[in-house]
């Protein structure tokens, strides 16, 4: 008679792991796009028409949605299958108190409305110098009631679950198991600006990859994060769907004064962000992890590497192909 052996898991993330999961996260979507594209020129060959009437396709965008969600999840589940990692790892958790559910929606608009400017300014800059500005950054442009409802789905609620798996669940949470709070949230927030591969995100993206980090060490929870996260992109949705209906926009124009109203916004929404961590999330979380002092994993660098020259090569890819042809 054979005794059974119990396989014990693993109920924490580490560096190595959030390392490894971030060069998938790359990798793969990279991968799908090709994919993606390929079949889209098949299909634009074979109905005779554009490469880009295909692409922009809503059910063909769909499709791609779908299948990016699945390869985010399918990068999660089977990661922590063969790294024997209890899916509990993710420290997602609903039961927060009721009033933490009201303040993370205003945490959202705080953010987005505060910190707007700034990467308007660095539009204004990367316009300067002759960069190719997208005016309907990341698709993000809803004509009718129909779009919109797509435009949310697909720009707000699958972002606020998938890339809060990976990020917050096991990137930030696996960094902090090798470097301070304070290391942990700006490495994972650089990792995320790094991940977005594009330029114009790229201060927006690190401060808000930064805020996501802070709530899920506040609450424990990554199911605060994607609140904070669907909210935050609910609105940008909707600023971009008012202003193609009316013409209003809070964009404001390149003048002197427009730099003094950036710098004065994100001052109050960096005081609001640090009064409401200060008096209301004075608690730590729930899963307080102390850092080790290991040897830092090979696969971390190599995910810096990595992710370092993906974003070179989208920045010299836009330049390349929006440059107009001599």
């Amino acid at each position: 008679m054979t005794d059974k052996v119990q396989i014990i898991k693993r109920n924490i993330y580490n560096h190595d792991d959030s390392s490894k999961v971030f060069i998938l996260s790359l990798l793969c979507p990279f991968i799908l796009s090709f994919f993606a594209s390929y079949v889209a020129q098949m299909l634009a060959d074979s109905w005779g028409i554009k490469l880009e009437q295909v692409k922009s396709n809503i059910w063909f965008d769909l499709v791609c949605t779908l299948l990016m969600v699945a390869v985010y999840v399918a990068i999660w589940w089977g990661y922590n299958k063969a790294k024997n990692i209890s899916f509990s790892a993710i420290n997602f958790n609903t039961k927060m108190k009721w009033h933490t559910y009201l303040i993370l929606p205003v945490i959202s608009v705080v953010v987005i409305l505060g910190f707007q400017y700034l990467p308007q300014a660095f539009d204004f800059f990367l316009e300067g110098i002759g960069y190719p500005i997208n005016d309907a950054l990341g698709g993000v442009n809803p004509t009718d009631a129909g779009r919109y409802i797509y435009c949310i789905f697909t720009l707000a609620v699958v972002p606020a679950f998938v890339e809060e798996l990976l990020f917050r669940g096991v990137i930030f949470n696996g960094l902090r198991e090798r470097f301070s709070s304070v290391g942990a949230v700006l490495i994972s927030a650089g990792l995320f600006a790094l991940a977005h591969k594009n330029l114009q995100q790229l201060i927006f993206q690190a401060i808000f990859g930064a805020i996501l980090a802070i709530v899920v060490l506040r609450t424990g929870s990554i199911f605060a994060s994607m609140i904070v996260h669907f909210v935050n992109n609910f609105i940008v949705i909707t600023m971009q769907f008012v202003k193609n209906l009316t013409g209003f926009s809070l964009e404001l124009p390149n003048t002197w004064w427009f730099y003094l109203v950036a710098i004065g916004g994100a001052a109050v929404a960096f005081a609001i962000c640090f009064i409401i961590d200060k008096f209301y999330f004075k608690h730590k979380t729930k899963t307080e992890i102390s850092p080790t002092k290991s040897n830092i994993s090979k696969y971390f660098y190599i995910a810096l590497l990595v992710g370092g020259i993906m974003y070179l090569l989208s920045v010299v890819m836009t330049v390349m192909f929006s440059s107009p042809a001599a």
